[in-house]
């Protein structure tokens, strides 16, 4: 009986309002495609008109389901129908500030705008697309397109960006240097993890955000090596002028030899300091981002291409001394038994 009745009712009542849903988004989409308005991209009266659309096919729906029982005169049916909606009415009067909100954000006027960069998981993102499923994109990131209903982007704010910002500190393939001090190369980076590889062939899988507060030093892009390198004092006369002269010879001769003269950028050899005791001269090289696989290595190359001028010109390489003064023993010394006067005869 009740499939003959009211649940041939409640079926036909179903099948309209599906029907009537189906129906008006497809007309919406074939709206957007053949309309010149909405090709001039998400202006506010296009963002308007698919607001009031959407709404319009919402309550059309419902309304189509309404019509339906009273056509087919169940009355029973459309008071529970009617009941229920009224609960659905009164039960979302506390959710009013929360749909205007929302109302805001899809007319482009809430506090996350389309084409601005927002900050979503600690890391940043450009809202390409805001409607009731808003898409998150990062050209820097593996899988760097997100999509999440509106609700997700709630507390948000957004902002204007330069076309120079980065989107993450690194790229695929780039040399990093992280707090260990040991070069190691990006792999992958995703929204979720980034995956380096050391030297030797080890990988690491660290978390996106936990990568980013790092504050990875990006070696790709060139970097400077640093060595301080110290003669004896009685080298003085020559630590400012002949000794830096021959050091970035021999220096510049040494990388030759290994193959990175054509990855050396700039190389200074200067006084440093004078310390207690040796007279430190301070050895620095830029090198282009293609040596940054051999960072480590050039460090240690650095010292020994230093030894080896000292080796080659005899110049002395001096050690921590200490120094102590000593003063006078007699007037030190206690007075003694000679300092007596004898009273013997």
């Amino acid at each position: 009986m009740f499939f003959r009745s009211r649940g041939r009712n409640l079926l036909f009542a179903s099948l309209a309002l599906v029907g009537f849903w189906v129906v008006f988004r497809y007309l919406q989409t074939w709206v957007e495609r053949l309309s010149p308005f909405h090709r001039r991209g998400q202006t506010a009266a296009v963002r308007i008109f698919n607001l009031t659309y959407s709404l319009f096919t919402g309550l059309g729906a419902v309304a189509m389901f309404l019509y339906v029982l009273y056509l087919a005169g169940d009355w029973v049916l459309l008071t529970i129908t009617g009941l229920f909606l009224f609960g659905i009415a009164w039960a979302s009067k506390a959710a009013l500030p929360r749909f205007w909100e929302q109302t805001m954000m899809l007319l482009n006027l809430g506090s996350v705008r389309e084409g601005e960069r927002v900050i979503f998981n600690g890391l940043p993102w450009r809202v390409r697309t805001l409607s009731f499923y808003t898409h998150l994109e990062n050209p820097e990131l593996a899988g760097g397109d997100v999509r999440l209903p509106i609700r997700a982007v709630f507390g948000l704010t957004s902002r204007q960006f330069e076309s120079n910002e980065p989107w993450f500190p690194t790229h695929s393939g780039e040399w990093v240097l992280l707090d260990g001090g040991i070069p190691a190369q990006v792999m992958i980076q995703t929204p979720e993890f980034v995956t380096l590889r050391y030297l030797g062939g080890a990988e690491r899988t660290v978390i996106a955000t936990s990568f980013v507060a790092l504050n990875p030093t990006v070696l790709s892009r060139g970097f400077r090596l640093a060595s301080t390198f110290g003669v004896d004092y009685r080298h003085q006369p020559d630590a400012t002028t002949d000794i830096p002269t021959l050091l970035t010879e021999a220096i510049q001769g040494g990388l030759e030899r290994e193959g990175f003269g054509s990855l050396l950028r700039r190389l200074s050899v200067e006084i440093q300091e004078a310390a207690a005791s040796s007279l430190n001269l301070l050895v620095q090289a830029d090198f282009g981002g293609d040596a940054a696989a051999s960072y480590t290595f050039l460090g240690r190359f650095l010292q020994r291409c230093c030894i080896d001028a000292a080796t080659a010109n005899g110049w002395v390489i001096p050690f921590p001394q200490l120094t102590i003064h000593r003063g006078d023993p007699r007037e030190a010394e206690p007075p003694g038994e000679s300092d007596v006067p004898s009273t013997l005869a």
